[in-house]
């Protein structure tokens, strides 16, 4: 008899083990990525010029290389823009071929030279003449404010494959001679003005952000159906959200999910296991919730609060982290918002 009682003890503390269960459920969530230096919406005019000169003259047309630079969130004007960029290619020209060689052993098992053989690569060196000039006006102003300088200036060596045959190798890049050029042109022509855009984007750019996130669903006998119904509810809602749109109504929609959320926390207080991950649960989706209500310092004490808990420390690690690069971002852009106007 008291076999068997063991043995239900057992399998009853096994299966209270078992009933507890934490589910991601994703979804996308939508949002600005804010950059170094916040503009008002009415105030976002950019202007692109390119001047091409040498080799680079014919690879395209000068309106079609200013094209290809954007700048997200702002409205391309032709004149009398708040940031002007001026981008010079000037020239790109092969220099020379440098042969270098490099020698090869292999030994067999009794670790003595078996093979030894020399193999050459030809590195072609090419020099490219550029740059680019980025100027911010602030409002009435004919002095820029912001004038930065990028240089496209530089030698950009192009490798071969290794071969051990020097004079297939030189045969090779003599004939492929027009064609490498022209890839290699391609190239630093594409990279300079990547490099431009990545800068522009980087200190003045709004760009929408389409982000796969994730919240937790608790399955548990002890909530049944209403913590999964607060989540789903929530995914709902966050996933409405659009980037250039106001959430101002968005706290007060997502009340009943925050404040079930919160509820959890004094409901399940003990030591338990099972309370620490129902407690840790809580405070997940609450740091994740705030942190897309724009209310970092929210997100941060969630956090804290999930690492003194002592389930997971990591995650409530990351979400400080994020709570912070955010709330340091608002204080930086004096904004409370990643959704703000964008222009048309």
């Amino acid at each position: 008899m008291r076999k068997v009682f063991f043995l239900f003890v057992l399998f009853s503390s096994a299966s209270y083990a078992q009933k507890i269960e934490l589910v991601p459920v994703e979804f996308y969530v939508n949002y600005q990525d804010l950059p170094s230096i916040f503009v008002p919406v009415e105030l976002r005019t950019y202007n692109v010029k390119v001047k091409t000169g040498g080799t680079i003259q014919d690879f395209k047309a000068t309106k079609t290389l200013a094209d290809y630079v954007k700048l997200d969130g702002w409205k391309r004007v032709s004149d009398s823009a708040v940031v002007n960029v001026d981008i010079e290619l000037l020239d790109f020209q092969k220099k020379n071929d440098d042969v270098q060689k490099k020698s090869v052993t292999k030994k067999n098992r009794f670790e003595t030279v078996d093979t030894a053989y020399e193999v050459f690569t030809i590195v072609s060196n090419y020099s490219g003449i550029g740059n680019a000039q980025i100027k911010y006006y602030s409002a009435n102003s004919t002095v820029p404010a912001i004038k930065e300088t990028i240089s496209f200036s530089k030698t950009i060596p192009y490798s071969s494959v290794e071969n051990r045959d020097l004079a297939y190798l030189q045969n090779e890049n003599r004939i492929n001679e027009k064609a490498n050029f022209s890839n290699r042109l391609s190239e630093y022509v594409q990279n300079s003005l990547n490099q431009v855009k990545n800068k522009l984007n980087e200190k003045f750019g709004i760009a929408a952000i389409n982000l796969n996130e994730e919240l937790l669903i608790l399955v548990s006998k002890e909530e049944g159906d209403a913590y999964k119904t607060a989540i789903d509810q929530t995914v709902k809602k966050l996933s409405e959200m659009k980037p250039d749109v106001a959430i101002t109504n968005l706290e007060s929609d997502l009340e009943p999910s925050i404040k079930y959320l919160e509820s959890l926390k004094g409901k399940y207080s003990g030591s338990s296991k099972t309370h620490k991950t129902i407690r840790y649960s809580a405070y997940y989706n609450l740091a994740k919730i705030y942190l897309y209500l724009d209310q970092p310092e929210k997100t941060i004490v969630e956090g804290e609060a999930l690492i003194k808990n002592g389930f997971k420390k990591e995650d409530g690690e990351k979400l400080v982290e994020m709570g912070k690069k955010l709330q340091s971002k608002f204080n930086l852009l004096n904004i409370k918002s990643t959704h703000n106007p964008s222009t048309k």
